[in-house]
């Protein structure tokens, strides 16, 4: 049985590599990737007015990094959940924005919330945004309350989140 086993296994072995070289990737063959990374475009346009306006900020690399050994992608050492972009401005508070494709805000999952909504609570700059005019929007209008109250700073920061999805959503019921 053991015998049986172990030739299967080395018949599979070689009709992976023969796909492999016939595909002419070789032994460095990865995967395909399904997107076309839609945020990237959004994530220029904003660091650039974002270091244009004095801040000092860096990329978090999240990325997946494809291991030939384990035939598999491997998971990034970033915790879940961690903004895309964090820093400070030029007066020296935590700035932390979420970067999401053109008109994809409501794409933010529950623990990236979770996480722009801790640092918020603790009166840093952190917002999801879609494009570089509505992170200015935010930015402007949270300086302005800022001013007057950090309170209401931190308020406008919440409320500018995008509403979480309901994992309950019972909309489709109808009422008598």
């Amino acid at each position: 049985m053991k015998d049986y086993k172990s030739r299967v296994q080395k018949a599979i072995e070689t009709y992976h590599d023969k796909q492999l070289k016939k595909d002419g990737a070789g032994l460095d063959y990865k995967p395909p990737r399904k997107n076309q990374k839609p945020e990237e475009e959004v994530v220029k346009a904003c660091l650039q007015w974002m270091r244009s306006a004095g801040f000092d900020v860096g990329l978090v690399e999240a990325k997946s990094v494809y291991s030939p050994e384990l035939e598999r992608y491997l998971r990034s050492q970033v915790k879940a959940g961690t903004s895309d972009c964090f820093g400070n401005n030029g007066f020296g508070h935590a700035v932390f924005v979420e970067f999401k494709a053109k008109s994809k805000r409501s794409t933010l999952a529950p623990h990236q919330r979770d996480f722009l909504i801790r640092k918020i609570n603790t009166f840093c700059f952190a917002v999801c945004v879609d494009s570089e005019h509505l992170l200015k929007e935010f930015y402007e209008n949270w300086i302005l309350y800022r001013k007057s109250s950090a309170q209401k700073a931190r308020d406008y920061l919440l409320e500018c989140l995008p509403k979480q999805k309901n994992q309950e959503d019972n909309s489709l019921l109808f009422e008598d």
